[in-house]
């Protein structure tokens, strides 16, 4: 706005001392004889020609000179010549005074002194003969340009009309005024990439491609204060857009500073903007709309009364540069996203703003509230709620995390706070978040009855953002990762960063595995507990699901947490009192397996009823799932040892994770036959 009124008084100033100019030229015999010393001005008015040297309009910046006048009177027309107005925006006088603090008064006051001054002009210019004025070369300078403006100038009075042309590489603009309506209308096209080389732009502008701006106002100088705008432009920006489309109108009122925005759509297309240096977003079109009419105040700051926008962005991609080493340089990895539509409405001063938003993506909305200020930046994610099965389905094929989900029901609850420095880049983020009864897949893992809760701070520290304090809860009904596993519950906390798991209970094979304080993090430990396991259950997922048994396992696992992953070293599983049977059916199966091995057919034979008081068994599991088990069982086999105790010794080695995705693929096929058959 500073800037608007450096231009203004430099047209002000401009205009009016070639209206006494001309005016002391056409009424010369009319002016009172002066002393010369006193106004030096005057003593060439009452030539028919006049030629002037140089011409200083503002005693206080003496670098704004008007030189080398040429003026021809004649009966009925004057025509001037001007070779050169040299002018610097940024030199102002001080005040004379001090400005009143009652903003009305002030106004009232510059209106009356704006209306008299213009009255005046006007009386004059009606007075004016026929008029040209050639103004060969005006050059404006100021810390805002890269360089001197320069222009040229072509005014014209003919009988009740006004008619003032500005032109050069970059712009044309056209003043007319009726001096009998007193009706005013400018209009102006500017050439925005030669524009953009005498403008001191941020780095973000700085790449302005050809394109075309159009500027129109029009008022009525019997209320001049109040006009009319249209604003059109067509363009791109380098590293911002291909092509930006703009288009604006509305009221004015250039006393107030007041802006009522009728209308506004901008149109973006090609957008590859760097968000950062090793990241690009890019999209197909960003489209902004007005919609309802916005109320901006410009006078001392800015003040919005009230800005509503739209703005929809169509699906794009995020593309990064990730580095794999000095030999082979770095690749591209790509990320879509959909398509997003958002509202938002601003208001309040430029130092202190409110803004009211909401952002829409696949069928789903959440909204909030911002509030900005130098110092601070809070706000909030209002209370809502997100339909889980529609916006996974959405988000698939653009976010890799949710590519392989399918849900069938559920509903995630959320709010969220926040507030930020900016001076010290530093901030608090509190979420909470609570999942209501989720049930789908992730590719063949299936569960049903999820439940969780998180109320979660966070810490911002520059660009980071680490977890400060946190209070979760997990409870999931049914999973099936292989093994069907019921009834999981897990409490857990994080502080500084680091999660804790508290409670960890679920209920497997028969039985129940529990855990507590478990810090997840390298280095960091707990003991399994195993509790009731049955040995039916475990022997039904083996290689010969048709052996009979019973028995109760308990057991302790001791857990430690590597860079790599779990592992566990020495664990422990015994038969609790007074033991078991296992009975393997003599079947078809099992003579054609014992056949020609006697050795294993007696060995079956054992155990085709065999009561075992101990069963003992240590195992190992490593971070890549490998599971290596041995094991001691004792008893007695009636129909074979009659009262002599037996003992079997039993190793085993498997890969656990591999056994449980041969056990979920198993189960797939089973389930598909059923359906189909």
């Amino acid at each position: 706005m500073n800037r608007l009124k450096k231009i203004k008084r430099f047209f002000i100033i401009f205009l009016s001392a070639f209206i006494f100019l001309f005016y002391g030229s056409l009424h010369a015999d009319e002016l009172p004889v002066t002393d010369q010393q006193e106004k030096p001005l005057l003593s060439w008015l009452p030539l028919l020609s006049t030629s002037l040297g140089r011409f200083q309009p503002d005693k206080e910046c003496p670098q704004n000179q008007i030189n080398d006048i040429q003026l021809l009177k004649e009966q009925t027309k004057i025509t001037a010549t001007v070779a050169l107005i040299s002018w610097d925006l940024d030199c102002q006088p001080p005040d004379a005074a001090p400005q009143s603090t009652d903003n009305s008064v002030t106004a009232k006051l510059k209106k009356t002194q704006i209306d008299e001054q213009l009255l005046q002009i006007l009386a004059i210019l009606g007075q004016l003969p026929d008029s040209e004025i050639e103004i060969k070369s005006v050059k404006l300078s100021s810390l805002h340009l890269n360089k001197d403006f320069p222009f040229t100038v072509q005014i014209s009075k003919k009988q009740q009309n006004l008619l003032i042309r500005l032109s050069n590489e970059a712009m044309q603009l056209t003043v007319n005024v009726d001096l009998l309506t007193k009706d005013l209308r400018l209009a102006s096209e500017l050439q925005s990439e030669k524009l953009a080389q005498y403008l001191l732009l941020p780095t973000a502008y700085q790449g302005v491609k050809k394109g075309l701006l159009t500027v129109n106002y029009s008022a009525n100088l019997a209320r001049w204060e109040a006009g009319k705008f249209v604003f059109n432009s067509d363009g791109g920006v380098s590293g911002l857009a291909e092509n930006i489309v703009m288009n604006m109108n509305g009221d004015i009122n250039l006393l107030s500073g007041q802006i009522n925005l009728q209308k506004m759509e901008g149109d973006l297309s090609k957008v590859n903007y760097a968000i950062a240096p090793d990241k690009v977003w890019s999209t197909p079109s960003v489209k902004l709309t007005l919609i309802q009419p916005a109320r901006i105040n410009f006078s001392e700051q800015i003040n919005i009364t009230t800005l509503p926008l739209q703005i929809r962005i169509g699906a794009g991609k995020f593309v990064s540069k990730v580095e794999r080493g000095t030999r082979q340089g770095a690749r591209l990895v790509s990320h879509k996203f959909p398509a997003l539509l958002t509202r938002v409405k601003t208001q309040g001063q430029i130092n202190n703003l409110d803004f009211s938003w909401s952002l829409s993506l696949a069928n789903t909305t959440i909204s909030g509230d911002l509030n900005y200020t130098p110092e601070v930046i809070s706000g909030e994610v209002k209370k809502g709620q997100l339909f889980m099965p529609e916006l996974i389905k959405a988000l698939q094929g653009y976010l890799p995390a949710v590519e392989y989900w399918s849900l069938s029901k559920g509903v995630v609850n959320y709010q969220i706070t926040f507030k930020y420095n900016p001076v010290t880049k530093t901030g608090d983020i509190k979420s909470t978040l609570d999942g209501v009864e989720l049930a789908g897949k992730k590719e063949d893992i299936v569960f049903d009855g999820l439940l969780f809760n998180s109320v979660t701070n966070f810490k911002i520290n520059n660009s980071s953002i680490s977890i400060a304090q946190g209070k979760q809860q997990l409870k999931l009904t049914n999973l099936f990762v292989g093994v069907p596993v019921k009834a999981t519950q897990i409490d857990a906390h994080s502080d500084a960063g680091i999660v804790v798991i508290d409670n960890f209970k679920t209920q497997l094979l028969g039985g129940g595995i529990s855990f507590a304080n478990l810090k997840i993090q390298p280095g960091s430990g707990t003991k399994i507990n195993l509790s009731g396991l049955r040995l039916s259950e475990i022997i039904k997922y083996s290689a010969y699901p048709a052996v009979v048994s019973q028995g109760l396992l308990d057991g302790v696992l001791p857990l430690t947490l590597t860079a790599a992953g779990a592992s566990i070293e020495q664990g422990s599983v015994f038969a609790r009192a007074p033991g078991g049977y296992i009975k393997v059916p003599q079947d078809e199966t099992v003579k054609k397996m014992t056949s020609k091995n006697p050795a294993l057919s007696f060995t079956l034979r054992l155990l085709s009823d065999f009561q075992f008081d101990t069963l003992r068994a240590m195992i190992g599991y490593t971070a890549d799932g490998e599971v290596d088990i041995k094991a001691e069982i004792q008893g007695v086999s009636p129909d074979v040892s009659g009262k002599q105790p037996v003992k079997f010794n039993y190793t085993h080695s498997e890969n656990l994770l591999k056994l449980l995705e041969s056990l979920r693929f198993s189960d797939q096929v089973t389930r598909q036959l059923q359906e189909r058959y």
